[in-house]
């Protein structure tokens, strides 16, 4: 697990308009270590500047992480945390993913999940079997609908509303 905290420098604004630009070029770079799978997922902090955490299965130093992600002009931190724990990876991703649902100010046609082509997909057949599928309205608060949902220990997943992609 990676977290990349946005340049020092940057607006809020720029912090995302400079998003893509800047993961294509520290992409690259991540690709001549290898072939590494990736799955990304942006947040805007509190401030309104990006993090940008990342689930992926490169090996590199937080040194490696936090010169080259300066360098292309995404971020000055870098945290970088192990896992060995599929359920740990799943609990990163659907927090952040989730978070991302909160911030209303992301441009048209941002992609908040990004993966690599390599990126496996969960198995659909079989898989909602003895699920129960609630449509949320529009205008909600996820955070206080999921831990209401939660609370009395149900499992909670989020799907892509009509159309397929979620943006």
């Amino acid at each position: 697990m990676l977290t990349l905290t946005s340049h020092e420098k940057l607006s809020p604004a720029r912090s995302v308009e400079v998003l893509g630009h800047a993961w294509n070029s520290l992409n690259r770079r991540l690709s001549r270590q290898g072939k590494p799978e990736y799955l990304l997922a942006p947040e805007q902090h509190r401030s309104g500047k990006l993090h940008v955490h990342l689930l992926t299965t490169a090996h590199l130093p937080k040194k490696w992480w936090k010169d080259t992600a300066r360098s292309v002009g995404l971020g000055y931190q870098a945290e970088v945390e192990p896992i060995s724990d599929p359920g740990k990876a799943a609990d990163y991703v659907l927090k952040y993913v989730t978070k991302s649902l909160e911030t209303q100010m992301w441009p048209k046609g941002f992609w908040r999940v990004r993966t690599s082509r390599g990126w496996p997909t969960p198995p659909i057949q079989g898989f909602f079997e003895g699920w129960e599928f609630e449509h949320l309205p529009q205008r909600f608060e996820p955070n206080l609908a999921i831990e209401q949902m939660r609370s009395p220990g149900f499992f909670v997943a989020s799907m892509p509303g009509q159309g397929g992609k979620c943006p």
